[in-house]
């Protein structure tokens, strides 16, 4: 869980932050920002059928989502549309296939 928390927080700092760019038809490609994390976590919810972000990946979008994590944002409303959430994968069990 740590080795999670540390190697997500680590190499995202590497990362140069994500910078708004329109994708016309009054769409934008945002970064999350902190002031977006809430209707963020909403929207995941929504379309994940109730179901919450785990609470590492939560620290993780709320520490570095400016870096790991896009937004589709209708410009006028300011509504979250979609999102997309790239995350580095904590070692896996053993015994679990690697394909």
């Amino acid at each position: 869980m740590i080795q999670f928390l540390v190697q997500n927080l680590w190499h995202a700092c590497k990362l140069t932050p994500i910078l708004p760019a329109p994708l016309g038809e009054g769409l934008l490609l945002v970064p999350c920002s902190r002031e977006r994390v809430n209707a963020t976590l909403d929207l995941y919810k929504n379309l994940h059928d109730g179901l919450t972000l785990g609470f590492l990946r939560r620290i993780v979008l709320r520490l570095v989502g400016n870096r790991l994590c896009l937004l589709v944002m209708e410009e006028k409303t300011e509504a979250i549309l979609g999102m997309a959430l790239i995350l580095l994968q904590h070692e896996r069990h053993q015994g679990e296939d690697s394909a």
